[in-house]
């Protein structure tokens, strides 16, 4: 498919998927390049990851049943990562996403016991993307929920506003943040280094599959999809936060008052990066059911 333009490559890339949805027949075309999706990599112009400290008790309530909050200091650690990508590359498809890419993961820092052994890494229940690959094929390319957002993004000098925008035009994240020298005083991460180092060792995330969805040719309901960022390098600028608005962190139903708190906020610019899939893994629920986050906003397989 080399020789096609990009648009072309995508066009007939998501026709041949769209028909494997109407008919439940998988294509030996959409098989054979799925699994060039294995690894994507590019440049990340901008990922600022948001995070929060949230009661553990709370934390446990919302995740499927085989993950467990990972604490630190006692409390569980979530967040938003917010990215806006300068270039991504597959293995088959040059630059599918374009240089305009937006997108969003909501995350919680998880341990789960894999093989007799104990993982940590991050359990995405949803991502967002102004993406049109990346929507509609999902955990094709980045797993699991991807719903379509429109993202607004203003960086000046050190001040960076990031706006996430739903289809029905409602405010679904605001941030407004300056890169600083210093951490925080109030956040639960004494330093940079600390803070740096929990986000940076667990670089894996695990995604609940779409609904009759696919992984190489096995079908993924009860799965989690996994995927790993790695970068080049890591280095993270602390940032003071202005706005820092969430309509799922701050959902009063999902995270009762006193609950949750906005913590801190680091940014990474320009970085070289590869996405690496991940085999699936059981949690132990239904994602169809999405555990107990019916209360997030468009977590349905119908909106995707």
């Amino acid at each position: 498919m080399d020789i096609f333009p990009i648009q072309v490559q995508a066009n007939i890339l998501y026709t041949i998927y769209q028909h494997s949805r109407i008919t439940g027949q998988k294509s030996r075309l959409l098989k054979k390049h799925m699994a060039h999706f294995d690894t994507i990599t590019g440049v990340i112009a901008r990922r600022v990851m948001l995070n929060y400290r949230i009661d553990q008790d709370v934390a446990r309530e919302i995740l499927p049943s085989s993950f467990s909050p990972q604490l630190f200091h006692r409390y569980a650690i979530g967040g938003l990562c917010l990215m806006q990508f300068a270039d991504i590359e597959g293995n088959f498809l040059p630059v599918w996403m374009g240089p305009n890419t937006d997108a969003v993961s909501y995350r919680i820092a998880v341990t789960w016991e894999e093989d007799g052994e104990m993982k940590s890494g991050h359990y995405i229940p949803r991502r967002e993307s102004n993406s049109f690959l990346n929507r509609n094929l999902g955990d094709k390319a980045f797993t699991g929920i991807v719903s379509r957002s429109k993202f607004e993004t203003t960086v000046a000098d050190k001040v960076i506003s990031m706006k996430v925008v739903g289809i029905d035009d409602r405010s679904e994240i605001e941030f407004l943040g300056r890169i600083e020298s210093e951490m925080p005083n109030n956040s639960v991460f004494s330093t940079l280094e600390e803070v740096s180092e929990f986000l940076r060792k667990d670089s894996v995330g695990y995604s609940p599959a779409l609904e009759n969805g696919y992984y190489h040719g096995l079908e993924t309901t009860g799965l989690y999809h996994g995927i790993e960022i790695d970068p080049t390098e890591w280095v993270v600028e602390p940032m003071s936060i202005g706005i820092a608005e969430s309509t799922f962190f701050d959902d009063r139903k999902i995270f009762p008052p006193g609950s949750i708190e906005v913590d801190s906020a680091l940014v990474m610019q320009n970085v070289v990066h590869s996405w690496n899939s991940r085999g699936p893994i059981s949690a132990g629920c239904d994602p169809r059911k999405f555990c107990n986050l019916q209360g997030f906003k468009g977590l349905t397989t119908s909106n995707v």
